[in-house]
């Protein structure tokens, strides 16, 4: 897997891999990636205020890309701690 900073970079998932931009400005770090079959999977983005999420989903192993959902990190986590 290959993941870059800011803009960020995700590689597809699967055996050929190519670079696709996601996210963009304002998040801190690299994204939280989980997939739950080699097509279906999430990439989740902590924006810089550290209380909002980003979340982007692919169906077809990171070729595209849907989103973002927009979500508040859950009241008492502390991200990267």
């Amino acid at each position: 897997m290959v993941v870059d900073g800011p803009p960020t970079s995700v590689a597809l998932g699967g055996a050929t891999w190519a670079r696709v931009t996601i996210g963009g400005a304002g998040t801190s770090g690299s994204p939280i990636l989980s997939f739950l079959t080699p097509d279906n999977g999430f990439a989740t983005f902590v924006m810089n205020d550290e209380a909002t999420l980003h979340v982007y989903e692919t169906t077809d192993g990171g070729d595209t890309w849907t989103g973002p959902v927009v979500a508040q990190v859950p009241s008492g986590m502390e991200l990267g701690k």
